[in-house]
């Protein structure tokens, strides 16, 4: 499952000692350390799409500092732990929600972030009591995503350096950027930039921030991001394939069960075209023999089975809206609703445009 960020789609998500996360396709695969932040914050202009939970330079190097994160993926009935984190994570975007007349909130991934006790880089003094400990959960549900951010222990002294520029805020690297600002102009004191434990978030609460990170309506995303959306409201195969019949083993059996009869392709030339170029890349090629189920299952699903012309089976594959008119404008890959939708999905997720 890919994370959305403002209105994308990606692949990685890259994080450092300095409280800084970096978000990147499957094609990149440089991690930039920037140690330091922009002293003005993000304006929109730094071409990657970071979030800052806590952005300034660190040193693990120094006391006893760690940097821990753990994944967590669909709610695993049998850990307790993970039921734990699934539900007080899923209680409290939902309750950030419901501010917004939103609906509630179930995730289906979380990556729980700790930086504990890390100190800052020190150039020649330093301070065992000055360290850092905070927290960011990134969890989406695979349209919806949000960044829950707690502030612990920050007790950062302004030490032997110059730049105190810390920073707490998200960008796109372009037109979506959003920096968090305090009403305090001492920076080490109650309620100051390097004390954000002392500050009422977002939440309500002291030391608590949620960003939405879900970014632009679905009209604005990219085609990545609208078939992962797609995808997740789709039911599971097992389901509706439940009563399909097996392909025959050969050509000469399928000609001869009343079962099968030969398929039947979209009535558009250009359609049937496209159909043969997406199964090509199913099965190596778009030749063969194609059959297909005469009677659909009562889920309106069916078998679609390739053979070689000298006769052996190729592949088989159970698909939906298997049945009456609705089999003339639906193409053989598993799951797709049409011929319009599944070209739009198989463009967003398998081509590597």
């Amino acid at each position: 499952m890919g994370y959305p960020f403002i209105g994308k789609l990606y692949d990685r998500v890259y994080f450092s000692d300095n409280g800084l996360i970096q978000f990147q396709s499957i094609s990149q695969n440089e991690q930039f350390l920037l140690p330091v932040p922009f002293p003005t914050g993000f304006r929109g202009n730094e071409s990657l799409a970071m979030l800052a939970v806590f952005w300034d330079d660190a040193d693990l190097t120094l006391g006893e500092g760690k940097l821990l994160y753990q994944e967590y993926h669909k709610l695993n009935m049998s850990d307790r732990y993970s039921q734990i984190v699934f539900n007080r994570t899923a209680d409290d975007v939902t309750r950030f929600e419901e501010q917004n007349n939103k609906p509630a909130f179930t995730p289906a991934w979380i990556l729980k972030i700790t930086w504990d006790h890390v100190m800052a880089v020190s150039y020649q003094k330093i301070n065992h009591s000055e360290t850092n400990t905070f927290q960011c959960i990134l969890t989406t549900d695979g349209e919806r995503s949000f960044a829950l951010i707690r502030f612990g222990e920050m007790y950062w002294g302004p030490g032997q350096r110059i730049h105190h520029d810390a920073l707490t805020g998200y960008t796109d690297g372009g037109a979506h950027f959003f920096n968090e600002t305090t009403n305090s102009t001492n920076l080490f004191g109650p309620g100051g930039r390097y004390r954000p434990q002392e500050v009422r978030g977002n939440t309500g609460k002291l030391g608590q921030l949620v960003y939405d990170l879900t970014g632009p309506t679905e009209r604005e995303q990219d085609p990545k991001m609208r078939c992962q959306v797609w995808a997740l409201k789709e039911p599971e195969p097992k389901e509706w394939a439940k009563g399909v019949s097996s392909c025959p083993c050969t050509r000469a059996q399928a000609l001869e069960d009343l079962a099968f009869g030969p398929e039947t392709l979209p009535p558009n030339q250009q359609d049937r075209l496209r159909v043969r170029e997406l199964r090509g890349l199913r099965w190596g090629g778009s030749g063969g023999h194609v059959f297909q189920s005469i009677l659909s299952n009562r889920h309106g699903s069916g078998k679609r089975c390739v053979y070689d012309p000298q006769g052996p089976l190729l592949a088989g594959y159970s698909e939906r809206y298997f049945s009456g008119a609705t089999a003339q404008k639906h193409i053989g890959t598993v799951s797709f609703t049409s011929y319009s939708e599944s070209s739009t999905c198989h463009s967003g997720c398998c081509s590597n445009q």
